[in-house]
């Protein structure tokens, strides 16, 4: 069951990084919010990068039994930076102007 829950968590977090990514990119762009840009492109965008978010760190916890197996403190590193990733996971930045 669980490798099945795993892939399925990599799949979403791989389709919502894409996703939410692009749906992100018109931000970067100088005077985009100024110029009132499409509210609900946005608002779909961080929803889809919460959504990675979440799944970068549900992956960890679903793996975390595995893992444990070959050694816990692997296991605990392993999901400590998947927990920091997840954590870390918005990718707004400012445009460099």
């Amino acid at each position: 069951m669980h490798p099945r829950v795993a892939g399925v968590l990599f799949i979403l977090a791989s389709a919502t990084a894409v996703a939410g990514g692009s749906l992100l990119l018109p931000i970067q762009q100088p005077g985009y919010l100024s110029t009132g840009g499409r509210h609900a492109q946005l608002a779909t965008g961080a929803l889809l990068e919460f959504a990675l978010a979440v799944s970068v760190i549900a992956i960890a916890a679903v793996l975390w039994p595995a893992l444990r197996r070959s050694g816990e403190h692997l296991a605990m590193l392993y999901v400590t930076t998947r927990t920091l990733e997840g954590s870390s996971s918005p990718r707004v930045r400012p445009a460099p102007w």
